[in-house]
């Protein structure tokens, strides 16, 4: 995670050579950590279904 906001989060993978950064858009806004960690918990279990 290279950055995070309110509207959502940056994710990176790759070597210093071929970075390919994403933006993950949260469904709400967030103002804590705590909201962005339910946030992204909640992404989580939407994914694995």
């Amino acid at each position: 995670m290279l950055a995070v906001d309110p509207l959502g989060c940056d994710l990176a993978r790759g070597r210093a050579s071929d970075i390919q950064v994403v933006r993950l858009e949260f469904p709400q806004r967030v103002t804590s950590s705590a909201a962005v960690r339910q946030v992204l918990v909640d992404l989580v279990r939407t994914a694995r279904g």
